[in-house]
């Protein structure tokens, strides 16, 4: 490929999307594009041919030995392409001797939205962990269960006081954004309004503000 049939540096995550639908063939360039975002990227590598993941490992595999050398943290989906591609390893330093065999591209290729790829909301917990929403309704607590709430995921706090109470609060996701409601629990809940906060009264659906305390463990709430 000539040097000026190159993508532009400049070129924004959304118009990588519209090169990828109008020129699927040019799937690697996209695949390993700084501008690209990592929720393109993981599809491209999930749904690609190994010549896509062996350009993509072999870009990580720079950029590791750059952060690790500079004491910067890894890429987020580091420990996931460390686990599922030791075997491309020797691939992404060895050239190949037969060009791969390329797909028909006149086939429409469905790339999806940024709405389709973007992370999931999550929770910042007290101890420092993240924990990613995967369910339209959450039970928080000690010990939480699902028992007024089928299908619920449960999100469990470590708690050696045993201030949280076993069900503590319920997010729920409503049509205008997340709610929350503080199951009737022992020590409390506790909403951000700007820098304050005040008590949530049991039983009543509040907007899920970025932060909360649970009993007095904080917790912030990211969305998608």
């Amino acid at each position: 490929m000539l040097a000026s049939d190159r993508l532009e540096a400049s070129l924004t995550p959304i118009q990588l999307r519209e090169i990828l639908v109008s020129q699927p063939h040019r799937r690697v360039e996209v695949a390993v594009h700084p501008e690209i975002d990592e929720a393109l990227r993981q599809w491209l590598w999930e749904n690609g041919d190994d010549a896509l993941r062996r350009a993509v490992y072999a870009q990580y595999l720079q950029q590791r030995e750059r952060l690790l050398k500079s004491g910067d943290p890894l890429p987020a989906a580091a420990v996931r392409y460390d686990a599922e591609v030791t075997h491309l390893s020797a691939l992404a330093t060895t050239p190949q001797t037969t060009p791969p065999t390329q797909k028909n591209t006149s086939e429409a290729v469905r790339v999806p939205s940024s709405r389709e790829t973007r992370k999931p909301p999550r929770l910042a917990l007290p101890d420092g962990t993240t924990v990613d929403i995967i369910s339209e309704r959450v039970v928080i607590g000690r010990r939480p269960a699902d028992l007024n709430s089928p299908g619920a995921q449960l999100v469990k706090l470590e708690d050696p006081t045993k201030h949280l109470s076993s069900s503590h609060a319920l997010l729920v996701r409503a049509h205008d954004g997340w709610r929350i409601t503080d199951l009737h629990s022992g020590n409390g809940t506790l909403l951000a309004s700007g820098e304050n906060f005040f008590p949530a009264h049991p039983g009543i659906e509040y907007l899920l503000p970025h932060r909360f305390l649970l009993a007095g463990h904080p917790i912030q709430f990211f969305e998608a």
